[in-house]
């Protein structure tokens, strides 16, 4: 969603308010929420929830959890999804322990009483399923992750017993956006809602109702 979104969305802004400068950082939940309390970042796209009393957060959009695999993997050659308990059986390139990703992954396994195998663990979804598209192993990413458009001798297998992850946006609590920054926000949410539903896998937040 970001390599094809992010340009869509910096195109739009150019259009609408030439004067406005982006600066697009890449980075953990964890990191970008830390640039935007310091204020060298007035927004950021994370994993949510992410409890934060200085912060402020909402849904953007929902995802499923998928497995890119090497086409010549075992896993690849299931037909239909796959479990957990059949990913158990295998060792798994991982997210760092400690991440919000990681912990969904972790508490999806033992409430199945399962244990994943890491062979390797990585800081960063964007490595982490770079990785598993040049072949160096198994792992479980977010569908966003994994677009059908990149190429390679992988796999994408859908995978049974993980929750939707919810992507959203955050800002701090204190103060008010600048222009700027709110015209980023909205125009982001356009893009998101435009493309979402024709992205697999992905899905706007159903709307909560009193």
């Amino acid at each position: 969603v970001y390599k094809r979104q992010v340009p869509l969305l910096v195109d739009r802004i150019a259009q609408r308010a030439p004067d406005i400068h982006l600066i697009i950082a890449d980075g953990t939940t964890s990191s970008l929420t830390l640039r935007v309390l310091d204020g060298s970042l007035d927004l950021a796209l994370i994993g949510l929830p992410h409890e934060d009393s200085e912060l402020q957060t909402a849904p953007l959009f929902e995802e499923e959890h998928v497995v890119i695999a090497p086409s010549s993997h075992p896993l690849a050659q299931e037909v239909g999804p796959i479990t957990l308990s059949q990913l158990a059986d295998h060792e798994l390139l991982m997210a760092a322990p400690g991440t919000a990703f990681r912990r969904e992954i972790d508490e999806a396994f033992s409430d199945q009483d399962l244990q994943p195998r890491a062979k390797l663990e990585v800081d960063g979804l964007r490595l982490l399923a770079s990785l598993a598209f040049q072949g160096f192993g198994v792992a479980i990413v977010p569908a966003s992750a994994a677009p059908g458009w990149i190429g390679g001798d992988w796999t994408r297998i859908p995978v049974v017993g993980l929750g939707l992850r919810t992507v959203g946006y955050t800002h701090r609590r204190r103060g008010m956006l600048s222009l700027a920054a709110t015209a980023t926000l909205r125009t982001a949410e356009e893009v998101v809602a435009e493309h979402a539903a024709a992205t697999p896998g992905l899905s706007l937040p159903v709307p909560v109702t009193a």
